[in-house]
């Protein structure tokens, strides 16, 4: 999406497949134990997401489901960061 984010689809997996992918992406992230010397948070690299789920069919559709996936991002940092947060926007 821009600076340190990005979007990664999952098509047909609904609300349960798209927090299981995302626990997975980002319990991956953290066991390879890559250095962060910069960060004030961790000394390891860790993630957070902001896992949504819905349909996605049309331009508004795709609009609503980026501002659950950010409101689950902004709710996953500001819940301690790496982890992961969800949103259904049906």
């Amino acid at each position: 999406m821009g600076g340190e984010e990005f979007v990664a689809a999952a098509f047909d997996t609904g609300v349960d497949g798209a927090m299981e992918l995302s626990e997975r992406i980002r319990a991956r992230v953290q066991q390879l134990a890559v250095p962060h010397e910069y960060s004030e948070v961790s000394a390891y690299l860790t993630v957070s997401i902001g896992a949504a789920a819905g349909e996605a069919a049309n331009p508004e559709e795709i609009a609503q489901l980026m501002e659950h996936a950010d409101k689950g991002l902004y709710l996953a940092k500001t819940g301690g960061r790496n982890r992961v947060s969800g949103a259904s926007s049906t």
